[in-house]
C-alpha cells in the first residue's frame, strides 16, 4: 500500500479517479454506490492531505531533516482530528468510526487492487490488500483507543519517541 501512495503523489491523479469511477459504475446498485462514495471519500481525503500538509511540515518539521520528523508529522494530525473532533462534540472512537459491513470494505478492496495493479502496469496490491489493512488498522485502533486519555499518558511518559506513540489519541483534548 505504501508503494501506491507515493505513486500516487507522482501522477495525475485524475486517471486514477476516473478509474475508480468508471469500475465502480460496472456494478449492482448498492455495490456500485458505496464504490461511488468511497471514491469521494477517497477523494476529499487526498485533498484535505494535500491542502494541510504546508501547516503540518511548518510545525512537525519537514522530512530527513530530523529522525522524529515521522513520529511529529503522526502525531499532530492525530491530535488535528482529536481536535476537530472536540471542537464538534463528536464523541465517536477512533475504534468505532472506522467500522464498515466487510462486503463493502473487500469490494473496496477489490477495486483499488484492479485500478491500482492497471495503472502501474504491474501487481502491486492483491484483491485483499487493504482489505487486511483495514483489519490490522481496526485492531490496532481498538488496542490503542485512549477514552480518557490514560493511555495517551503512559505512552508519554514510556514511549514518548516509538512511534506506537503517535497513534494512541484521546477522545478529547483540552484548549490551549
Amino acid at each position: 500500500i505504501n508503494n501506491l501512495g507515493f505513486y500516487l503523489h507522482s501522477i495525475d491523479l485524475s486517471e486514477l479517479y476516473h478509474s475508480m469511477l468508471s469500475y465502480a459504475f460496472t456494478k449492482e446498485k448498492d455495490t456500485k454506490e458505496m464504490l461511488i462514495e468511497f471514491t469521494r471519500g477517497f477523494i476529499y481525503h487526498y485533498l484535505l492531505d494535500r491542502t494541510i500538509h504546508p501547516y503540518v511540515f511548518y510545525n512537525t518539521g519537514f522530512p530527513y531533516k530530523n529522525k522524529k520528523y515521522n513520529l511529529g508529522h503522526g502525531f499532530f494530525e492525530g491530535s488535528l482530528d482529536t481536535a476537530i473532533m472536540t471542537k464538534k462534540n463528536c464523541k465517536v472512537s477512533n475504534y468505532r468510526a472506522i467500522k464498515a459491513n466487510k462486503k463493502y470494505v473487500m469490494a473496496c478492496s477489490i477495486m483499488l487492487a484492479k485500478v491500482a495493479n492497471d495503472l502501474m502496469q504491474k501487481e502491486v496490491l492483491k484483491e485483499d490488500t487493504y482489505y487486511k489493512a483495514y483489519k490490522d488498522f481496526r485492531l490496532v485502533r481498538l488496542v490503542l483507543d485512549s477514552k480518557y486519555g490514560v493511555k495517551k499518558a503512559i505512552f508519554n511518559k514510556f514511549f514518548d519517541d516509538e512511534p506506537i506513540n503517535t497513534i494512541c489519541q484521546p477522545h478529547r483534548i483540552k484548549d490551549g
